[in-house]
């Protein structure tokens, strides 16, 4: 396995990942169109099937993150080659943002990782996660209708076990035939994550509170580092550290 990480040092002002994303979708697809990228490529930016337009399941290879107060691109294997190929050396051209043209959108790499292959052992190994935003609306309420801590935690570890097991498909890990085993050890929850959308319908901005938490846990498995977990990675959430 292989990661980068790239800095945007071009000044985007107040710009949310989320926009930032469907920028470079946009300015992706148009390259596409005239032969400027590959598509295999160029999906990973918009993480859409081309051929069923439909959304690309699994761990995304590439994850636009506000870091350290910046905007940050996080790579892993194609999506490392994805990006540098539209780099090529040099800054994008003409980038579109929020209904403004930027002349020359800088983005430098500035951390790189490789042969770092994550396996499943008999070892249990143990990580934290700050701000892990587990819950989608449908295991929200099953959350909220759970039976106790012992329940509720079940069902996060559960979902910890899913996210585990969609970066082990986007790493081409092979398991080995083992089976991950992830098992919480301290769970604390922490104030809401909020954030605003705005509605199709009406335009009308709404306002989204979702649960998260910071998760003590061990696994039988190595995992690299700069790897997030769970909902919300763009900004932040999610980030898992060896203990």
């Amino acid at each position: 396995m292989k990661s980068a990480l790239f800095h945007i040092t071009t000044p985007l002002g107040r710009t949310t990942p989320a926009a930032l994303r469907g920028a470079f979708g946009h300015y992706v697809l148009q390259l596409y169109r005239t032969g400027g990228i590959p598509a295999g490529h160029a999906q990973l930016f918009t993480n859409k099937d081309f051929n069923t337009q439909k959304p690309i399941e699994g761990y995304a290879k590439i994850q636009f993150r506000w870091l350290r107060g910046g905007h940050h691109i996080w790579t892993m294997n194609e999506g490392v080659d994805a990006l540098r190929m539209l780099l090529g050396g040099g800054p994008l051209n003409n980038f579109e943002l929020n209904g403004s043209v930027i002349p020359e959108l800088l983005i430098e790499e500035t951390e790189y990782a490789e042969n770092h292959v994550p396996e499943s052992t008999l070892h249990r190994y143990e990580y934290s996660i700050q701000g892990f935003i587990p819950f989608n609306q449908e295991k929200a309420k099953q959350y909220q209708g759970a039976e106790g801590m012992l329940e509720k935690v079940g069902l996060i570890e559960q979902i910890l076990l899913n996210e585990l097991v969609l970066f082990s498909y986007a790493a081409n890990w092979n398991l080995g035939g083992h089976i991950l085993q992830p098992k919480i050890l301290n769970i604390d929850p922490r104030k809401d994550f909020i954030y605003t959308t705005n509605d199709k319908g009406s335009g009308k901005k709404i306002t989204h509170y979702e649960k998260q938490f910071d998760v003590v846990f061990s696994c039988n498995c190595l995992l690299p580092g700069g790897i997030a977990l769970g909902r919300h990675k763009s900004y932040g959430a999610g980030v898992t550290q060896a203990q």
